[in-house]
Order: C-alpha cells, then sequence, then structure tokens
C-alpha cells in the first residue's frame, strides 16, 4: 500500500498515484478525506485509505467516494455503521491499534470491547487491522520489537473474536527494510517510493534513487561592489566584487528561510552558494565563480547538474530537519513536470 499522502510527499499525489498503479501497486493510502477525494475526481479507482482521523462531518464524503476509512474511535464506528446500514454488502473499514506511537489507536482494551459481545456492526467489514512503529529508524530495535509483540497480542483479540482479517500492517518504510517480522500480509512504504530513507548507517538500505528534482533559473545578475548587502536586513556584505544572480523562488515555494546564508545551488555544475536571506518569492545566490553565468540558466536546488549534486538530504542536514519535511514543503504554485522512461 502506497503513501501518497501530503501530496505524495511533494511529488503531486495524481500523477504519482497513477504512475505506481502503473507498476502494479494495488491500493495506496492519503491522510485526509479531502486527499482522497481529489485522486477519485482525477479517475483513480484503486483502493483509497484513509489514515487520518475522521470525523462525523466526512462519513457522506467518506461513502460517497468510498474511501475506506482507519478507525480508532468507537462512536465513530458507529455513525459510520449507522450512515451504510442499508448497503447491499459490508462497508470495508480499518482499524488502528496504539502500541506506543502516542497517537490514534485503540488500546487492547478497546479493541476487545470493540469486537467482542456482538459489538461489532454487521454492516462493516473488518478489512484490516493496523499499528504504526514509532522508531524504526532508531539506532536501538528495542521499542520497536515491544510494539510488534502488543500487535501480535491486537491479532490475537481479534482472531479470537471470530475475524479473519485479509491486511494486517504494521511496517512504514523504515519496518519494511528492518523489520521482516512486521511485514505481515501488506506493507506501506513512504519516504522510500520517492528515493530517501532515515535509517541509521548500520542498516544495509536498497539502492535508492530520489525521483525528484526541483529547479528554476536566473532571472537577473548584477554586480555589487564591496560594502554593499543583499537582501533583507542586510545578512550578506560584500567583501569584494561579487556577482549575485537572482532565482525567482522563496519561502512561499517552500524553500526554507533557514538556508539563508547557509543553502547552496547547482548553476552550471557548480555550488553557488546562497546571499543573504531567502525572501518569500526570491532567493540571491553568489555566482562570482561560475564562469559565463546568464540569465536564462537552470538553476538545481535538488538534483543533479553535472558532477554535482544536492539532495533533500543535503538541504536537511542545512536546515536541522528530515528529507520528510524538505520534500513536503513543496509548494503547490511551483508547476511538477513528469517525465517517463
Amino acid at each position: 500500500m502506497a503513501i501518497v499522502k501530503a501530496n505524495a510527499y511533494g511529488h503531486g499525489a495524481v500523477e504519482t498515484t497513477k504512475a505506481l498503479i502503473r507498476q502494479a501497486v494495488s491500493r495506496v493510502a492519503v491522510v485526509s478525506v479531502e486527499e482522497g477525494i481529489t485522486l477519485r475526481q482525477a479517475g483513480i479507482n484503486a483502493p483509497i485509505v484513509v489514515l487520518g482521523p475522521l470525523f462525523h462531518e466526512h462519513i457522506t464524503d467518506l461513502v460517497a467516494h468510498q474511501l475506506i476509512p482507519v478507525l480508532s474511535d468507537s462512536s465513530i464506528l458507529q455513525a459510520l455503521a449507522q450512515a451504510v446500514a442499508s448497503f447491499p454488502t459490508p462497508y470495508p473499514i480499518h482499524l488502528k491499534v496504539e502500541t506506543g506511537m502516542g497517537r490514534l489507536g485503540l488500546t487492547q482494551d478497546e479493541l476487545a470491547r470493540m469486537i467482542g459481545s456482538h459489538g461489532f456492526p454487521t454492516s462493516l467489514q473488518l478489512e484490516g487491522l493496523m499499528t504504526h512503529l514509532a522508531d524504526t529508524d532508531g539506532p536501538a530495535t528495542d521499542a520497536t520489537q515491544q510494539q510488534l509483540v502488543e500487535f501480535n497480542e491486537a491479532i490475537k483479540i481479534v482472531t479470537a473474536g471470530g475475524f479473519r482479517v485479509p491486511l494486517i500492517h504494521a511496517a512504514n518504510s523504515g519496518g519494511a527494510v528492518r523489520f521482516p517480522q512486521a511485514h505481515f500480509s501488506l506493507v506501506r512504504p513512504g519516504i522510500m517510493l520517492y528515493g530517501y530513507h532515515t535509517l541509521p548507517s548500520s542498516v544495509a538500505v536498497p539502492d535508492l534513487k530520489p525521483v525528484l528534482s526541483l529547479r528554476t533559473c536566473i532571472a537577473q545578475l548584477r554586480i555589487i561592489q564591496p560594502g554593499r548587502t543583499v537582501s533583507y536586513n542586510r545578512t550578506f556584505t560584500a567583501t569584494r566584487p561579487t556577482r549575485i544572480a537572482i532565482l525567482p523562488i522563496g519561502y512561499a515555494d517552500g524553500l526554507s528561510r533557514r538556508l539563508s546564508n547557509r543553502g547552496q545551488v547547482l548553476i552550471r555544475g557548480k555550488r553557488a552558494p546562497i546571499a543573504g536571506l531567502v525572501c518569500m518569492d526570491m532567493v540571491m545566490v553568489d555566482v562570482t565563480h561560475v564562469a559565463g553565468a546568464a540569465v536564462g540558466d537552470e538553476a538545481v536546488l535538488i538534483g543533479r547538474q553535472g558532477q554535482e549534486q544536492i539532495t533533500a538530504d543535503d538541504i536537511a542536514e542545512w536546515t536541522g530537519t528530515i528529507s520528510y519535511e524538505v520534500l513536503c514543503s513543496i509548494g503547490p504554485r511551483i508547476p511538477r513536470q513528469y517525465y517517463s522512461s
């Protein structure tokens, strides 16, 4: 089950989902009803699981677009059961068990009460049982092992209640690589689909290749003299005649302001440092050392140019975050272009 939430981690949910389906991925997951509706309106008919919380106000739209919810609240379970009571076949749902993430999920006692004493509605089909692993990319494995022990106890509770659940799932990207015992009948790769991971160096990782490049071009060039400054608050001061390139991308597009005077871009195969504060719509870079740099030249913020490469991991290191946030931050006003090999 491919995770395409958050606009497919910034890559574009509709086109990414279509590409995954062409590769025989059988189902996808989003975080909200709204994200699921976007895929349905794009003509995607594959099963779509909604991982995030479901509110009473969502039920009508959820059912109308045949989205599969993950439930961890008994009141929502009953409300959904009532909404689909007249359907000719039971409506599929997944239940989420809390085993250590400290977020959404049923406790073992709540799960037992939900499925016991004929309390599970006949208008619903228990298609899936899941949990979320909190530390698959940490240096130690004991917390994940304990979560799997608790999840296996939840499976026993459901089995003892007479349910045969076809889709049992716990493993995210890190879990799929590092914990084979977490595979069950379904895995939920997310960040690895896009070519990144956060696993420790002690773990052997598949040969991943980032699928996204973030590019713009030089809009203007200017030479500033020693003592002149660049951008808001004058945080960059030229110490020599300096050639500055202006790029039409800024923090409103997802280029973190924390890259100010710290990040780099690629122009003509060379690294050009960001000069001054990143603006809302623009950023300036020092291209003094880039021979022949001209208006219209491509500038690569994520991707490869010549022998050089900048990845989302590099940007994450410069800004003190993770590749997930870098990718998810790429704004909707940046056009996405897709290439098939």
